[in-house]
């Protein structure tokens, strides 16, 4: 879409917001987004905004970027991997003169002067990629490394069925690029001595549910003692995943700071989405979560998706 290069060409500040608990695909994206815009348009300032992923920005990522309302107001806003503008991290995201909305979750609220939606698509990583492949643009390793790491986070390793032969196409031409495979691995999936304790705390915890759905739920002390975050423990979802005649599988984690539990849910084959948005959550078709107030409604939660196996 060359009128998404016009725009970017059309200002001298652009502020790149995504989603909420930002994951791999959404640092990914944004990162890589910013790298490309600073390697060919020239004099521009780009913000990466939104609050750091302890686990992610600083390693894997870079940290976030802070300005004031002004330097918003006078930007073009990109906001990515988000589907609805309540997930958006950093409401200031309207103060912008313009809003560009790039995302592959399906479709609930059109909020971008300009939306680019392509709910088909393994990753907004790939959407962005794809996109500038298909220009006359060039992608740096940098950037090309960003957004392999975001494809690589919302594909689970390229396991999950939204891989296919389009997907495994960019990795190489991503690659080809000057992706540092192992390195780039390493950052992502690098597990420290806590870490690995708590993932043993959730093997020894977890429970199943007419013997096809898994679960475990984490409440702040419980991953506190292993001195992890919540964002990292967060992330361990799938650590349930290949558990032998498990058809869904679930992970639930306190966070002080919201409030909520935190519920992310993950299917091989049977539609969990339904479900998520039933109960005031969202995502994709089996990779979706919600956000809980009580135990109570965790549990309504696991029943509803129980319902679903029977």
């Amino acid at each position: 879409m060359n009128e998404i290069f016009n725009k970017i060409e059309e200002y001298d500040s652009i502020c790149i917001f995504t989603h909420q608990f930002p994951d791999p695909d959404a640092l990914g994206s944004q990162f890589g987004l910013k790298q490309f815009i600073l390697d060919n348009f020239n004099n521009k300032k780009v913000y990466a905004l939104g609050k750091n992923n302890d686990s992610l920005n600083g390693t894997t990522f870079p940290r976030k970027d802070k300005v004031n309302d002004e330097v918003i107001q006078s930007s073009l806003a990109i906001v990515l991997d988000t589907a609805n503008t309540s997930r958006i991290d950093d409401e200031r995201y309207n103060l912008a003169r313009e809003i560009i909305k790039i995302d592959h979750h399906p479709i609930v609220e059109q909020y971008g002067n300009i939306n680019l939606v392509e709910v088909d698509k393994c990753a907004t990583s790939f959407i962005l990629a794809n996109l500038i492949k298909n220009s006359t643009y060039t992608l740096s390793s940098i950037a090309s490394t960003y957004f392999f790491i975001g494809i690589v986070g919302d594909t689970g390793r390229f396991l999950h069925n939204n891989t296919t032969s389009e997907v495994f196409a960019m990795a190489s031409y991503l690659l080809d690029n000057g992706v540092d495979l192992t390195k780039s691995y390493e950052n992502l999936y690098k597990r420290s001595v806590n870490d690995t304790k708590l993932v043993g705390y959730i093997l020894q915890n977890y429970q199943i549910i007419g013997n096809r759905l898994a679960y475990y739920i984490l409440e702040k002390e419980d991953y506190e003692q292993f001195d992890i975050c919540f964002e990292k423990a967060k992330e361990h979802v799938n650590v349930l995943a290949d558990i032998e005649g498990i058809d869904i599988w679930v992970s639930v984690v306190y966070s002080e700071d919201t409030g909520f539990y935190h519920v992310s849910i993950r299917s091989k084959h049977i539609q969990i989405n339904d479900v998520a948005q039933a109960m005031g959550g969202g995502g994709h078709k089996f990779a979706s979560g919600i956000k809980a107030t009580s135990l109570a409604r965790v549990q309504t939660i696991l029943d509803n998706l129980v319902a679903k196996l029977f």
